[in-house]
């Protein structure tokens, strides 16, 4: 039996099929366990409500919020997708390949041989703090991993009309402070991505609202197919207060909600956490540079 979300060391070490890879030799000693393929599979039905909005050509996307790393993803043994990159969420469609009141099998196969270009966390193995990668040893030409697993949550997703994919929002300082370290206003740029699977377009009202009291909208026209839309609200310095790193303040983080009204169909919504602080990136050693204004310097 395997967790979800999980992976495939744990699995396998509760299940008594390896010892602690952290205890003596045991990784070594299982060395060859990493080199298989192995398989997860669940079994599924659609909802009689889901099965209805599929008649009514709605599409469903089998969505994975995060796979580690390398694997193959199948219903009833069609492939709809490979996953190579750990920090990607993978959204398939399968409405091709359901039928209303089956039973189906969803698989995820994992494979070393596949390539990865290093996308994964780098304690998978090959640094200091992780045991040494056998593959790497083999394979120098490849980045694979030994770490498999599901390590986020799977979802069956139906979109009529079209569903919000994820929101990306920037957080940027507005204007000159009134003295070096002063507090000062702030706007926030919002990139709303969109999958809209067609084949008429959606049009409706785009809405983001801050927890600080702001809110901004605008009309919104989506074409079949990925889209992105941007949408901008502000902050003053009498709204929020400033997130702070460990040890030095506080870490005040504000809901960011963004929301779509599509004409004739139910609205959507996501939200975002974020925190309001400046960075600035100074290259050269001010020090020096004083010293060099002096004639001190070198």
């Amino acid at each position: 039996n395997a967790s979800v979300p999980g992976d495939l060391i744990t699995d396998l070490e509760d299940a008594g099929l390896v010892g602690d890879p952290w205890f003596e030799t045991n990784w070594r000693d299982d060395a060859g366990t990493w080199f298989r393929k192995w398989r997860y599979s669940t079994t599924f039905a659609l909802a009689p409500a889901e099965a209805e909005r599929l008649r009514g050509g709605a599409e469903v996307f089998a969505v994975f919020d995060g796979i580690k790393m390398g694997a193959t993803i199948e219903l009833d043994g069609h492939a709809v997708g490979v996953a190579t990159d750990q920090w990607l969420r993978y959204s398939f469609p399968i409405s091709k390949l359901l039928r209303p009141g089956a039973t189906h099998e969803l698989s995820v196969t994992f494979d070393n041989a596949l390539d990865t270009h290093g996308r994964y966390m780098g304690c998978s193995g090959g640094w200091d703090w992780a045991p040494m990668s056998i593959e790497w040893m083999v394979t120098p030409d490849r980045s694979p991993t030994f770490s498999f697993g599901i390590w986020k949550s799977v979802s069956l997703l139906t979109v009529s009309s079209t569903s919000i994919a994820h929101i990306a929002p920037r957080v940027f300082a507005a204007g000159e402070p009134a003295a070096p370290g002063a507090a000062r206003d702030w706007e926030v740029e919002v990139a709303v991505h969109f999958d809209t699977p067609g084949p008429a377009a959606v049009s409706g009202e785009l809405k983001v609202e801050g927890q600080w009291g702001a809110t901004a909208s605008r009309p919104l026209t989506l074409q079949p197919g990925e889209s992105t839309a941007t949408i901008n609200i502000t902050a003053s310095k009498s709204q929020v207060e400033l997130w702070w790193p460990v040890r030095m303040g506080a870490q005040p983080l504000y809901n960011l909600t963004v929301l779509f009204e599509p004409q004739g169909a139910p609205g959507l919504s996501a939200t975002r956490r974020i925190g309001f602080r400046e960075f600035q990136l100074t290259t050269g050693d001010p020090a020096a540079d004083d010293a060099d204004a002096n004639g001190s310097g070198n």
